[in-house]
């Protein structure tokens, strides 16, 4: 810790900062991640409103449905699919077809309680 180097970056996504090089790693990781975004708006000549008007937040809602047999859901691919009961899947994308505000449905089944998640 006796070579530590402080220095100031001036940067258009954070108020300046200091910055000591030889912090953790994970610190490193996330001014990495800072400047390669200061790095991208430079280029392409963008300030943070410009930025800001790519992303459309979409609403979001979660519910739980009780089931007798919770044992009777499977999910495959990170909980992206039902494999089981037959025809689920089925159901799940002719009910989130040509939806724009709800395009994705996941069932998580829950390790305690007797219900399924829907996100």
């Amino acid at each position: 810790m006796a070579h530590l180097h402080y220095t100031t970056v001036p940067c258009l996504v954070c108020p300046p900062l200091e910055v000591t090089w030889g912090c953790l790693q994970a610190v490193g990781d996330a001014l990495s991640g800072v400047l390669m975004v200061e790095a991208a708006l430079r280029r392409r000549q963008w300030g943070l409103e410009q930025w800001g008007q790519l992303y459309q937040d979409l609403p979001s809602r979660q519910s739980k449905v009780l089931v007798a047999d919770r044992g009777v859901i499977s999910t495959i691919n990170a909980e992206t699919q039902v494999a089981a009961p037959a025809g689920l899947q089925a159901l799940i994308d002719q009910a989130v077809a040509g939806n724009v505000f709800y395009p994705i449905l996941y069932l998580t089944v829950s390790g305690v309680e007797p219900v399924v998640s829907c996100r």
